[in-house]
């Protein structure tokens, strides 16, 4: 399959392919791909970046940066990347990186294949950390978008769904699922289901039908991972109404200056129900076992559990310091669970909105608040 974000060779006809690609996109088979990237400070320069970062790419991984645009608010940059696997394999494809400096928010845009995708552009972004990080995007915040489309008047269908709960055994974490549905299931069911297992959405494969039901106008892939597939139908409204909106939004909205935390006040977080049923010291466990299982931390543990943890974290990349509290309160069914981050010296936001993001994933979502409004 032939790759048209391959052959762009100018800012020009960059935005022409992306303003026209449903017209495109009927005479060729494949799928439009974002990943939606977090910048971590106002003024980082991609390409800057990714020259400062190459000494630490892997020798396997072949880079190539071409720049097509750049002034103070966009830069566009167009990317080979070319990965030797393990078994002698060679997967090369092209991306588009597209920077907005005022917004700090960065697109990686193609139309490549998914294995070129999960196996070189995930390693090429991971490498960009701590100046980028893949935006993590919550359950709660595709549920919004859902809810905004019913609410527009919109049907809408599930084909696939990958959601993540907790196992009814409580020395085990978590239990993933992946259903593909033989008929598309209206989102409402899936929805009420979600509700009655304490899940979370893990990746949703969406059909966005008309109001009479009998034509489908938008299909689309989201994932928590910060990527998103446009797949056939309304290209504006995918951009307007999904893309962007899932692109503006981040874990934290406290203020910063030029990326690093502005304020020395500490984080809470409160966990969704759903754990209270659980065996306390299960919990407290398989909390420790995701933030220790990390190898870009460096941990001092002050208090190992019964009946809270208190750990001190290090980003061995990012050089940012805080403390970390979990903990619980009430009794039975009024059990509820906290985390707790407190920001040390020269804490960057990049590194804490990582942190949620690995709690979040690997352990569970909650809702983000300040300890104190000041």
């Amino acid at each position: 399959m032939q790759s048209i974000i391959g052959q762009i060779s100018s800012l020009t006809e960059y935005e022409s392919l992306i303003e026209h690609y449903m017209e495109i996109q009927e005479n060729i088979d494949t799928s439009l791909n974002y990943f939606i990237l977090q910048n971590a400070t106002q003024n980082n320069s991609a390409f800057s970046v990714i020259e400062k970062r190459k000494y630490i790419f892997p020798p396997r991984l072949d880079v190539k940066v071409t720049p097509l645009y750049n002034s103070e608010e966009r830069e566009v940059l167009k990317i080979i990347l070319t990965k030797v696997m393990n078994i002698g394999e060679e997967l090369s494809g092209t991306i588009i990186l597209d920077n907005d400096k005022k917004k700090k928010i960065t697109l990686v845009v193609s139309d490549a294949p998914s294995k070129f995708l999960v196996h070189v552009v995930n390693d090429f972004v991971d490498h960009l950390y701590p100046f980028y990080k893949r935006k993590f995007i919550t359950s709660s915040q595709i549920k919004e978008r859902l809810l905004f489309f019913l609410q527009q008047g919109y049907h809408l269908t599930a084909s696939m769904v990958s959601t993540k709960r907790w196992w009814e055994k409580p020395d085990k974490r978590y239990l993933s699922s992946t259903v593909q549905f033989p008929q598309a299931l209206p989102i409402e069911d899936v929805l009420e289901e979600l509700e009655k297992t304490n899940s979370f959405i893990n990746s949703i494969t969406l059909n966005i039908l008309d109001e009479s039901e009998k034509k489908r106008i938008l299909k689309c892939y989201v994932s928590r991972s910060g990527r998103i597939q446009f797949k056939e139908g309304n290209y504006q409204l995918f951009k307007t109404s999904l893309l962007m909106q899932l692109a503006r939004p981040s874990l934290l909205q406290f203020k910063s200056k030029d990326g690093v935390f502005g304020e020395i006040v500490p984080i809470k977080v409160n966990f969704a129900p759903g754990l209270e049923s659980y065996n306390e010291k299960s919990v407290l466990a398989n909390f420790y076992n995701v933030i220790s299982k990390d190898g870009n931390y460096k941990l001092s543990v002050y208090h190992a559990g019964n009946p809270y943890y208190h750990i001190g974290i290090t980003d061995s990349k990012d050089g940012s310091v805080f403390d970390l509290l979990f903990y619980d309160f009430g009794i039975g069914s009024s059990k509820k669970y906290e985390m707790l981050i407190i920001p040390k010296l020269n804490v960057s936001l990049i590194a804490i909105d990582r942190l949620l993001e690995q709690v979040f994933y690997r352990f569970g979502e909650g809702k983000i608040e300040k300890w104190r409004d000041e």
